[in-house]
């Protein structure tokens, strides 16, 4: 009567070292089969790269050759971070986005950059006043020209843009911002006027000068006008008539 509980306490003890044997087994099984599964993405090789998004000025081919030797360590090694910050390091792009797409390719958008004017002669100012510095193409010739110190280009693109949105009514258009290194701007229009603005006011000085070109100048040969006084503004003629806007408005 007594052997009972001893042999009821050794089942038990087989029984629970079996159950973990079996809990154990199970468990590296599972490990090995994460371990040949880990294995096998790590292998994956990227089999396709595909390029949507603005391809204007960007050869599809440069930027096949850029992203290829960097995705050579497999689908998932590879930095898709990293290799956005190198697409946008080239002239064209202004934004790349990279992702991965199931099993094997690598989808790769682009935003080309939109030269809004001409920097200088080294390149061209995107609608944020960023320079990029490409070859100019003669698509782009005809865009506007600013100038500047280095370092002014944002300010000198929200003074283009203010300046563009003002003659707009007027139907003139910029062909030349410069400011020199006291600040003073100088505008050249399209229609061959020179307007110089000084450095101060210069959203009020431009209001100043469509105003006395919509009421004064508009049917004049005007050569410059010179808006560097507080309360008036000095007009040259292409005949070489020089006149005050005091004068203009007494008439002859």
């Amino acid at each position: 009567m007594r052997s009972k509980p001893a042999t009821t306490s050794i089942s038990s003890t087989v029984g629970l070292w079996f159950n973990r044997a079996l809990i154990l087994l199970a468990t590296a099984m599972v490990a090995a089969a994460a371990a040949r599964g880990s294995s096998y993405l790590m292998s994956l090789e990227v089999e396709r790269i595909a390029v949507t998004g603005d391809q204007v000025n960007i050869d599809p081919e440069d930027i096949q050759s850029l992203v290829a030797p960097k995705l050579v360590d497999g689908f998932l090694a590879a930095d898709l971070e990293a290799l956005a910050f190198d697409l946008e390091a080239m002239p064209w792009v202004y934004r790349a986005s990279v992702r991965r797409r199931w099993p094997d390719a690598v989808v790769i958008h682009i935003k080309e950059q939109q030269p809004i004017a001409r920097w200088g002669d080294r390149g061209f100012l995107n609608h944020e006043g960023d320079l990029f510095v490409v070859e100019p193409g003669a698509g782009y010739l005809q865009l506007p020209q600013l100038h500047g110190e280095a370092g002014s280009e944002r300010a000198l693109m929200r003074r283009y843009r203010s300046l563009e949105a003002l003659l707009t009514h007027l139907d003139i258009g910029v062909h030349r911002l410069s400011v020199d290194e006291v600040g003073q701007y100088t505008v050249a229009l399209d229609n061959g006027v020179e307007v110089l603005l000084g450095s101060d006011d210069f959203v009020a000085r431009a209001r100043r000068f469509i105003s006395l070109y919509e009421r004064e100048l508009a049917q004049l040969p005007v050569a410059y006008v010179d808006l560097r006084y507080s309360d008036g503004a000095a007009v040259q003629l292409n005949d070489q008539v020089a006149m005050t806007e005091q004068q203009m408005q007494e008439g002859p």
